[in-house]
C-alpha cells in the first residue's frame, strides 16, 4: 500500500514539475518581451508585470506541494545526532505535524480570502482576472501540501524517502 502511495506522489510531483517549469517559462518570456519591447521598441508588453507577478504567485505556490512531496522544507538539525534513534523519529514527526497544520491553516486562510475577493468583485490590475481565482489556487495548493505531508506521518521510516 504504501509504495502505492509513493507512486502516487511522485506523480503528482512529476506534474507539478510539469505545470510550475511552463510557468517558469512563461514569466521569463514575458519579461524578456517586456524588456525588448520596452528598450527596443518603446512599446512593453501592456500589463507585463501583473503577468509576470501573477506567475511568481503560481510557481511558488506550486512549490509548496513539490517540496512538501520530497521532504524539502527546511530543518534545524542541531539535535538529530544528539538524540537518540527513537526520539529522533518522534522529533520527525512533530515537525511534519507542524508543517501539516500550518500548511492547512494557510490553504484555510488562502480560501477563506478567496471568499472575500470574490466577494468583492476584486480583479487583477488591467488583465481582468479575477483575484480570487489565485487566493483559491494557494489555498488548495497548501492544502495539497498540507496532505502530502501529514500522508508521510503514516508511512514507515523506511519508506520515508530522502
Amino acid at each position: 500500500m504504501t509504495v502505492g502511495i509513493e507512486r502516487l506522489i511522485r506523480t503528482a510531483s512529476n506534474a507539478i514539475v510539469w505545470v510550475a517549469g511552463t510557468a517558469l517559462l512563461a514569466m521569463v518570456l514575458v519579461t524578456v518581451v517586456d524588456v525588448f519591447g520596452r528598450y527596443v521598441l518603446g512599446k512593453p508588453v501592456t500589463s507585463g508585470h501583473a503577468l509576470v507577478q501573477a506567475l511568481v504567485f503560481v510557481v511558488v505556490f506550486l512549490g509548496l506541494p513539490l517540496l512538501s512531496s520530497m521532504r524539502g522544507y527546511m530543518q534545524v538539525e542541531l539535535l538529530k545526532a544528539a538524540l537518540p534513534p527513537v526520539l529522533a523519529r518522534v522529533r520527525e514527526r512533530l515537525i511534519e505535524g507542524a508543517a501539516a497544520v500550518c500548511l492547512t491553516a494557510f490553504g484555510l486562510q488562502f480560501l477563506w480570502q478567496g471568499r472575500y475577493y470574490t466577494y468583492r468583485g476584486e480583479f487583477i490590475e488591467m488583465l481582468e482576472i479575477p483575484l480570487a481565482w489565485f487566493a483559491y489556487l494557494g489555498g488548495t495548493l497548501c492544502l495539497l501540501a498540507a496532505l502530502l505531508t501529514a500522508v508521510r506521518l503514516f508511512l514507515p521510516p523506511a519508506e520515508r524517502g530522502p
